[in-house]
């Protein structure tokens, strides 16, 4: 269910966003998804992958806070491009201030200092992170409305995932993909 290439798939759970607006951003990101990223995903690296690197899931170093001592949760792995993990972190980077893109750009540029992207998958990755945050909501709010007693902990995220689609929402394809180019890179 959390796999980011199946998110048009979850186009049924969209009848659980109440909200009209919200509902609609969520169908252009699954739009936008076929458009660009779906087409180029099957020629992409691909590898086992975590699946959910979220901040529930990793844990730091208490004395190096930089340095990630382990990972948890390996129920969502899968065969995937790898870039579909980048995206899944990049997501956990909250935009708070200034370019809604600027935390995961800082993120990707991280990973490139190690593992260097290629054009295509810079290409799509804002797709790939868009995807992920609407999987997040169409699943969090189904989920919230088919298990109530579970509601509190499938919603723990909904705030921030709303906020970074609507702030992500003004950006295009093209935009989005010249601001990772330009602002990703290794220093």
């Amino acid at each position: 269910m959390w796999d980011i290439r199946k998110v048009a798939k979850t186009r049924p759970m969209l009848a659980h966003i109440v909200d009209a607006g919200r509902r609609a951003m969520v169908e252009r990101v699954i739009d936008a998804f076929e458009e660009h990223a779906a087409p180029i995903i099957p020629s992409l690296r691909a590898q086992i992958v975590h699946n959910d690197m979220n901040s529930y899931n990793v844990v730091m170093d208490a004395s190096r806070p930089e340095i990630v001592s382990g990972i948890l949760d390996f129920g969502d792995m899968i065969h995937s491009p790898l870039i579909c993990d980048l995206a899944i972190g990049a997501v956990y980077r909250w935009p708070a201030d200034g370019h809604p893109l600027a935390p995961a750009a800082r993120f990707v540029a991280g990973y490139q200092s190690v593992q260097p992207l290629e054009a295509e998958e810079i290409g799509i990755l804002f797709d790939l992170i868009r995807a992920r945050l609407a999987l997040i909501a169409n699943i969090a709010t189904w989920q919230a409305e088919r298990f109530p007693a579970k509601r509190d902990y499938v919603l723990r995220l909904i705030t921030e995932v709303w906020a970074s689609l609507e702030r992500l929402d003004g950006l295009s394809h093209s935009d989005a993909r010249r601001y990772f180019l330009d602002h990703s890179n290794p220093e």
